[in-house]
């Protein structure tokens, strides 16, 4: 019985929270957290890119030479698109 009695207060705490939050607040709340997901992406990723173009490196037969680094290109374009992601979210 006590169990039930902690469900009810709680599902009755989130159906208020839901009724007084601020429309405003929610989408701002959500556009960080989408942010907050393609920051991680874009240094997985571009961390990946940057592992290809080391291993293109060392993978090469003897006289080595540094490749051109590829993956500058998709770092600085997609830096950018980031820059101006956190600029939109976080300006006041």
């Amino acid at each position: 019985p006590f169990y039930f009695t902690v469900q009810l207060i709680m599902l009755d705490g989130v159906r208020k929270m839901e009724e007084n939050k601020d429309p405003h607040l929610w989408k701002l709340a959500k556009q960080r957290v989408l942010f907050r997901r393609h920051v991680y992406l874009f240094f997985a990723i571009n961390l990946f890119l940057w592992i290809i173009w080391i291993f293109s490196y060392i993978w090469q037969p003897q006289p080595r030479h540094w490749p051109f680094p590829w993956p500058l290109f998709p770092t600085i374009g997609w830096g950018i698109a980031v820059v101006f992601q956190f600029w939109h979210i976080y300006s006041p």
